[in-house]
């Protein structure tokens, strides 16, 4: 039950994650520390894995302020680069 930053999944970079939807309106959240500087690279894969979904990710500093999102019109990517020390939350819905 990760469906929203105070619950979400802890990852450590690197890092690989298989995910699935289970209902409609489903939202996973996962959080990541990164220290100044340091670049987080997202791709979200699911025509490459034959799913019919399409991604869109959101990533949010610790006050819940949006920092980078995917653009829908083009493949779920997110290239970002911290500002600062922090545990961001990655934030991922179909």
């Amino acid at each position: 039950p990760n469906n929203d930053a105070a619950k979400a999944q802890k990852l450590t970079l690197p890092v690989n994650v298989t995910g699935r939807f289970l209902a409609k309106g489903d939202v996973d959240c996962y959080a990541i520390t990164l220290t100044k500087g340091q670049r987080l690279k997202v791709v979200g894969q699911t025509y490459e894995v034959l799913s019919p979904s399409e991604l869109y990710l959101t990533l949010k500093n610790a006050m819940g302020g949006e920092v980078a999102m995917s653009n829908p019109q083009q493949a779920a990517t997110i290239d970002f680069t911290a500002p600062a020390d922090g545990v961001y939350t990655l934030q991922v819905e179909q």
